[in-house]
């Protein structure tokens, strides 16, 4: 019915789905992932664990037949690290929950945050101007 990942394939194993390539996080940055979890259609309730590397790990309950529903996670960095994408479905029955729309993307600082530290330097550089005036 679409173009999705049925997380517990046709083998009866519960399904693990990884990146390939681990991603590099800088320290003080704030990702964002983003995707889509959906119920079987034949199958039962699923417990879905989602981790990236040792930065997040959470476990979402899909009821079945629930439709595609959308999840957004926000993850500080505090050290700079690396690690995958993983979901890993509870499964076993042949017909897992289903994943589609995996994005992973650094959040912008917002352009107030510049302006604020901006002025404080500003104000740091005339106090220190006062500070060596005779």
């Amino acid at each position: 019915n679409g173009l999705y990942v049925d997380l517990d394939g046709s083998t009866s194993n519960a399904g693990i789905f990884f990146t390939k390539q681990a991603f590099n996080f800088e320290a003080g940055k704030t990702y964002t992932l983003e995707f889509y979890l959906g119920g079987s259609k034949r199958g039962t309730d699923e417990n879905v664990t989602v981790s990236l590397g040792s930065l997040f790990s959470k476990t979402y309950t899909i009821t079945r037949n629930s439709g595609l529903q959308p999840f957004s996670e926000p993850i500080y960095v505090s050290s700079n690290i690396s690690g995958k994408i993983v979901f890993s479905n509870s499964g076993n029955d042949n017909v897992g929950a289903i994943l589609d729309n995996v994005t992973l993307t650094a959040t912008p600082v917002p352009a107030a945050l510049w302006i604020f530290g901006s002025g404080l330097l500003g104000l740091a550089g005339i106090s220190k101007r006062r500070k060596n005036r005779p």
